[in-house]
């Protein structure tokens, strides 16, 4: 016992600092977990942060699918207008463009 108290008094300072290099290096790695740790969360929240974006659009768009489907019926409309107006018009075409033309006002005023 006698023999180890010595020991301890004589080699004092390379034990003290073997310690604080053991507990110096002890923090750097659970330094370096916490980093990769954060890195990861940091990622994931951008993959969740991009699929709550695409989930948002895809409900803009179901939302806005009335209007979509509005639009797109008054383009067909116009195309029928715009091909009747191109040709020589008989009693049976006036009708239908009659119609087409009453169908655009309809779903302009929408």
């Amino acid at each position: 016992m006698k023999n180890f108290i010595e020991l301890l008094k004589k080699y004092k300072f390379y034990i003290l600092t073997g310690l604080l290099l053991i507990f110096f290096f002890r923090s750097c790695l659970k330094s370096s977990q916490i980093k990769k740790s954060n890195k990861i969360v940091r990622n994931k929240e951008n993959v969740i942060d991009s699929l709550k974006a695409v989930v948002k659009e895809k409900e803009n768009k179901l939302d806005s699918l009335p209007e979509l489907i509005r639009v797109e019926k008054i383009n067909i409309h116009l195309e029928y207008d715009e091909w009747i107006s191109s040709k020589d018009r008989g009693r049976q075409l006036m009708k239908l463009h009659s119609v087409v033309k009453n169908n655009i006002k309809e779903l302009q005023k929408k």
